[in-house]
């Protein structure tokens, strides 16, 4: 009996593409669609990932590296961007600056809760991460306190406080879809994520 192949770890890049946002956006979506691929291009900004550094910053300041949508693509789109990118050129102006390997990616998290449902919420929502990602520099410190029991919510003594924070590290789509969770809730604060790029 034959046994089906396992399926490859998804790849993503970040690339620097020259050229206005929707424009990039529908191209990228066109080419997409007309090879039948399913993915879909990720927009830096809004997945939440960190913007650029200091050093890139510099660069589009006095237009020595002018400013550009930066862009995730998974290995499949990339692929198909690479064999179109003359064209591309040629026919809309668009022009890919730099591509770069994303190793992983990452985010650090806080909350603080002054109640024991909150603090169930956010201990669950870590627990309930996808597979694949791991979280480093977790900590986490609950304290109880009996004598404060029944005092105003404003009060500075509280019966029950949770409080920590940690980093998330992992693959890329992973991690956009744990950020995404972890800053819908109103007590988790979420960082923009950091991409290590080979």
């Amino acid at each position: 009996m034959a046994t089906k192949p396992a399926a490859a770890t998804p790849t993503y890049h970040e690339l620097a593409i020259q050229g206005p946002r929707d424009l990039v956006h529908g191209y990228l979506a066109g080419l997409a669609a007309g090879a039948g691929c399913a993915a879909t291009p990720v927009f830096a900004h809004e997945a939440g990932v960190a913007g650029p550094g200091l050093g890139t910053k510099l660069k589009e300041m006095i237009g020595a590296h002018p400013q550009a949508c930066r862009v995730i693509l998974d290995g499949e789109l990339r692929g198909l961007l690479k064999g179109a990118a003359r064209r591309m050129q040629a026919e809309t102006g668009l022009a890919v600056l730099s591509e770069r390997r994303i190793r992983r990616a990452s985010f650090g998290y806080r909350f603080h809760a002054y109640a024991v449902r909150y603090g169930v919420e956010i201990q669950d929502l870590l627990a309930a991460l996808p597979a694949g990602l791991k979280i480093a520099d977790r900590r986490a410190a609950e304290k109880h306190d009996p004598r404060a029991k029944g005092v105003e919510a404003y009060s500075p003594a509280h019966d029950y406080e949770i409080e920590g924070g940690g980093t998330v590290v992992g693959r890329f789509d992973l991690v956009v879809e744990a950020r995404r969770r972890l800053a819908a809730h109103p007590l988790i604060d979420a960082d923009g994520i950091e991409l290590d790029l080979g």
